[in-house]
């Protein structure tokens, strides 16, 4: 198994509208395998494909020590809507009260080819909802106007500890063994790694969080861009505007560049 990398900021990669999966294969097998990793090792309830690059419609949930594999979900029913605060690996510091389904009727391929039906409510609906819309490149901010998510970007507390953030799915992680790595490396091996090997591990931690910082301010940069349209501007602030618009394009652009230059190099 192994544990993919999950995008973080405002990337176009998370934009992109999923593929159904037509069969059941391998490589499909072992994808569940790594998401579900990925899935633990970040402490998170839940985890789509897209989030970690791979653009198939699929995701994974861990929710009171359940595990399941989501395939090809399809909503086929929904009834009430109610808001609850969620919070996204891929916008580790951002919580927002968004308005879920409060019940959803989901058919799924199953990992061994067969379609099931299942019915859902409380904290699960609301993380198939969630993980769902990543499938179609829909970011949970999305569901808030421009003035709902700047009222709630003042109000918001800085997180990272989970995929979706409920009180009843905290508890659980907090209580569950589940969670606690269970491998433990022979400690002999460890004499054998050189500090280059070390020093390379941290050069690469460091590289990761800046461009963690700069994939943030893009997201920011267009959400402030977003706000201002909201406003009648005159002329010369339509010019700033599209400066701002610019420079979050050039940004991205940027973010791009040094995650490929960096990634060749690593």
């Amino acid at each position: 198994m192994t544990v993919l990398q999950v995008i973080e900021g405002e990337r176009e990669e998370l934009r992109q509208k999923s593929q159904p999966i037509q069969c059941i294969d391998g490589a499909v097998v072992e994808l569940a395998r790594d998401l579900l990793e990925t899935l633990r090792v970040y402490h998170v309830a839940s985890l789509s494909a897209p989030q970690c690059g791979r653009y198939v419609r699929m995701f994974v949930t861990d929710i009171l020590g359940k595990q399941q594999v989501w395939i090809n979900p399809e909503i086929t029913e929904f009834e009430g809507k109610s808001g609850s605060v969620e919070s996204c690996a891929s916008f580790p510091d951002l919580n927002l009260e968004v308005k879920r389904p409060e019940k959803l009727v989901v058919q799924v391929l199953e990992l061994n080819g067969t379609t099931t039906t299942q019915t859902l409510s409380g904290i699960e609906a609301r993380l198939v909802a969630h993980e769902i819309d990543h499938l179609d490149g829909i970011i949970f901010h999305d569901r808030l106007d421009a003035e709902e998510l700047f009222e709630q970007m003042l109000n918001s507390v800085e997180t990272s500890s989970s995929d979706i953030e409920f009180e009843e799915v905290q508890e659980f992680e907090e209580s569950d063994d589940t969670w606690d790595i269970a491998d433990v490396t022979d400690t002999s091996a460890g004499d054998e790694m050189s500090s280059d090997d070390s020093e390379n591990e941290d050069v690469d931690d460091d590289i990761q969080q800046i461009l963690d910082l700069l994939a943030d301010g893009v997201w920011k940069i267009t959400l402030a861009v977003e706000l201002l349209k909201e406003f009648d501007l005159d002329e010369q602030e339509l010019d700033q505007l599209a400066c701002l618009e610019r420079l979050g394009e050039d940004l991205s652009e940027s973010v791009t560049y040094f995650e490929s230059t960096f990634g060749d190099e690593a």
